[in-house]
């Protein structure tokens, strides 16, 4: 059941959203359902209807697991037609033994459109490293959108360092389904 609001002076989309949502980011539902072609011009005294929220909580994870030679990834969770992901957050590790991977990038298949980048920290001291193999990680939380149908493709430059290189891990991603508004 759609709500209205009636716009004050210094009032944002964005500003909206959060007060009806919790989200600002969410102020595209608005701008799409009263047909505002510039979320940024918004003017005092208009009337907006207020849409619910689409019903969105089918939990989405998917991992992924690589080794020297499987990169790029693809995660073999589809983002279905009519559907759109919502990516929460985004985790990676990695333990390599003269082999470094550089950030690892997100993006869905088919398309090359980049949605983020994410750079690697080492974890742990030079004193933790055994057999020269270091550990490396992120865990980022996101907002990341993404619609269907479509495939997830992590992929990082890989550089073997010494002969033998190893480099092995896997990418997580986590958020939740919703459905796509009708055309």
């Amino acid at each position: 059941m759609a709500r209205t609001y009636k716009v004050a002076a210094g009032d944002t989309l964005s500003g909206i959203a959060q007060r009806f949502y919790g989200d600002g980011s969410l102020f595209t539902l608005i701008a799409a359902a009263n047909e505002i072609a510039n979320p940024d011009q918004i003017p005092a005294g208009k009337v907006l209807s207020i849409p619910d929220l689409p019903q969105h909580w089918e939990v989405f994870q998917t991992t992924a697991k690589f080794h020297v030679g499987t990169h790029p990834v693809t995660f073999e969770d589809k983002v279905p037609r009519g559907e759109r992901l919502v990516i929460e957050t985004v985790s990676g590790f990695y333990l390599g033994a003269g082999a470094v991977l550089g950030a690892a990038r997100l993006s869905p298949s088919p398309g090359p459109v980049l949605r983020c980048a994410f750079p690697w920290i080492q974890c742990g001291s030079v004193n933790d490293v055994i057999n020269d193999q270091r550990f490396f990680g992120f865990n980022h939380c996101a907002r990341l959108y993404c619609d269907g149908p479509t495939m997830l493709v992590m992929e990082a430059e890989l550089r073997i360092l010494t002969t033998g290189g190893i480099c092995s891990g896997q990418y997580h991603i986590s958020g939740f389904l919703e459905a796509l508004p009708a055309a």
